[in-house]
């Protein structure tokens, strides 16, 4: 249902109809393990963020990395949301965190090279960029002509 109002760009509705319900598995003691919580937290972030309410997002996606660290996505939504809120060497630390499995997602290393140039990170990008070029050169491309595109690489 999270994916429904963010896909149609309704995360407002979503956090008020969403949320409550979310909240009630969040409150049943032993219903869920520490990975089912972690994911509900994350799901939480995803309808907070798109909502705009950053601070809660945050606050939320925190709680997911707190119960499941070794989730790399959590990572990736917390540098984005970090970047949202302009803190851009935190969400750096975050993407670094989010592409440090042998094959990460492509879209969380076409975010990382982003995030890295922004924070003068130039030998993590490098890095990053080598790392997506073997996996998808046409992705690499394509980040390599957007980020100096806005004079950021």
């Amino acid at each position: 249902m999270v994916q429904y109002f963010v896909t149609s760009d309704e995360e407002k509705e979503g956090c008020e109809f969403l949320i409550p319900v979310i909240e009630g598995y969040l409150d049943e003691n032993g219903a869920l393990d520490k990975h089912g919580r972690a994911y509900l937290y994350n799901q939480i972030s995803m309808l907070q963020r798109g909502a705009e309410d950053y601070e809660g997002s945050l606050t939320a996606v925190t709680e997911a990395l707190r119960l499941n660290p070794d989730e790399h996505a959590y990572w990736y939504n917390i540098s984005i949301i970090y970047e949202d809120l302009g803190r851009i060497y935190d969400a750096s630390d975050a993407a670094m965190n989010s592409i440090k499995e042998q094959t990460p997602d492509v879209d969380h290393l076409a975010h990382a090279i982003e995030i890295f140039t922004k924070a003068g990170r130039t030998d993590d990008a490098s890095s990053a960029k080598e790392r997506l070029k073997r996996m998808d050169p046409a992705r690499a491309a394509h980040v390599s002509r957007a980020t100096v595109r806005r004079g950021d690489g």
